[in-house]
């Protein structure tokens, strides 16, 4: 299989086109080889100029305008939809205004192809193209999936909790059901996707983590959700009226990927998942709610076995 059909790069749009121009700039000039898909909610129409690039005859360009992203909702169908029209067996999620080493990707991608029980490969995400890791995580590579989930969280706490799978490559379909159980939930909360994001895969098999290899490049600039008050962190989470909805659909999503275990296992991840945020917030653990999120959660069982099992 050649390099074009392995690896979709999906970046997500919304304004910042001057970061756009300049990735495209990068990509152009490297002759990247991947698909390249454009999923834009900025509520207007650049597929002139971005397919411009695609026009010169090397890069291979998708472009999709989804309408404004004035909700959280309207961004996970994008999301949504976006991933439903992926061909490749790899995505790959990047922002407009962040740059990246080609030859990380390729290794990342040859690295998945070798290795199939392996469902996600991350190295180093660097601040500027001088500026060290961002953060510095190993593998995940334990056997049985809980302990992949056990591992992740005190592997996040090290970290400050920063263990995100955004700009991962990850294997589509995965990642395509996790956008469509987010969209079609109907939640409004971006916290929801950014936290399942960290864990989803693992569910499936193992994770490259590392640090040491030239992969993705952090410009700083201006951000499209920090300080905007679109979410609450993840530290504070547990006190956003939104959370206990939000939990709800990830009990939900434990209990319909972990159908073949035990029910006491089931019950522990759940729990060690909608606890972290209150243990790494430095809040007491509310019980009550906790075990109130695990017993409603059987609410979004039908669409989220649907989703997954379909």
């Amino acid at each position: 299989m050649k390099l074009k059909d392995r690896l979709t790069i999906l970046i997500p749009l919304w304004g910042r086109d001057y970061a756009t121009k300049r990735i495209l700039e990068q990509m152009s000039q490297d002759n990247v080889p991947f698909k390249i898909l454009f999923a834009d909610g900025s509520g207007k129409d650049n597929s002139e100029w971005i397919n411009k690039y695609k026009d010169n005859g090397n890069l291979n360009i998708e472009y999709y305008n989804y309408g404004s992203d004035d909700s959280i909702h309207k961004f996970m169908r994008k999301m949504d939809l976006a991933c439903s029209t992926i061909t490749t067996p790899f995505t790959v999620m990047i922002d407009n205004d962040d740059l990246f080493s080609l030859e990380g990707l390729i290794y990342g991608v040859n690295f998945l192809c070798d290795n199939d029980d392996f469902v996600s490969f991350k190295e180093n995400i660097q601040n500027g193209k001088q500026g060290s890791p961002i953060y510095r995580m190993g593998p995940i590579v334990a056997e049985d999936p809980s302990q992949r989930i056990i591992d992740l969280l005190e592997e996040g706490r090290s970290n400050g909790g920063i263990n995100s799978e955004w700009h991962a490559i990850c294997r589509t379909h995965i990642l395509a059901k996790m956008f469509k159980i987010m969209h079609q939930s109907k939640n409004e909360d971006f916290q929801l996707s950014h936290s399942v994001n960290k864990f989803w895969s693992l569910f499936y098999g193992k994770s490259h983590k590392g640090y040491s290899r030239s992969y993705v490049y952090h410009i700083s600039g201006d951000s499209l959700v920090q300080g905007k008050n679109l979410y609450t962190v993840y530290k504070d989470w547990v006190h956003d009226s939104k959370f206990q909805n939000s939990m709800t659909i990830i009990a939900s999503m434990i209990r319909c990927v972990m159908r073949d275990y035990h029910s006491d296992s089931i019950i522990n991840i759940q729990e060690l998942i909608i606890q972290d945020p209150y243990q790494l917030g430095g809040h007491a653990v509310d019980l009550d709610a906790v075990n109130n999120i695990i017993k409603g959660s059987h609410e979004y069982d039908p669409l989220v076995n649907t989703i997954l099992w379909e």
